[in-house]
């Protein structure tokens, strides 16, 4: 048996409905530890829960927007890149279209400067234009009345030969 001079003797146990214990009194609800202070002490703690969210609202905040920031950066970056690609292919295309109307232009002269053409003469200069600018799918020459005379190159096109361009400027 225990003597009442023991140590284990002077070791007491809390009851159950002491608010010592840990619990709400009853011995239910929620588990409050007993060195949780009490009274003014409590209030500090529920002042830092107040400010340790406001803390994480900020910082939240001030996350979205830094991403909003970004995403106009990024949104302002991919303008100028789009408008420098644009100008890039409409300078490339400006001079493809200069290409062709030189070429085009070579043929006017090559016509006005001779006072009869002949068909070999005109297919000659015709695969000279096309190798100058290989976009262009056919070349022909239009007599006064309107009718195809010659057309280059001969193959897939001899069907044109003939051809009435006022009737049918659609088709053509």
């Amino acid at each position: 048996m225990r003597s009442a001079t023991s140590p284990e003797a002077l070791i007491t146990r809390p009851r159950l409905d002491s608010p010592q214990a840990g619990f709400a009194p009853g011995g239910v609800g929620t588990y409050i530890p007993p060195s949780l202070p009490r009274g003014k002490s409590l209030a500090r703690w529920y002042k830092a829960i107040f400010f340790g969210a406001l803390a994480t609202a900020a910082c939240v905040v001030g996350a979205a927007w830094s991403s909003s920031r970004i995403m106009q950066s990024r949104h302002r970056d991919l303008e100028r890149d789009t408008r420098i690609v644009a100008e890039q292919a409409s300078g490339r295309m400006w001079s493809v279209l200069e290409r062709n109307r030189v070429a085009l232009q070579q043929m006017v002269n090559f016509y006005q400067n001779s006072e009869r053409v002949s068909e070999e003469e005109f297919h000659s200069f015709a695969k000279g234009t096309e190798r100058l600018t290989p976009l262009l799918f056919r070349i022909s020459t239009v007599d006064p009345t309107w009718h195809i005379q010659w057309v280059h190159p001969r193959e897939d096109n001899e069907s044109l030969l003939g051809f009435n361009v006022r009737k049918h400027r659609r088709e053509f």
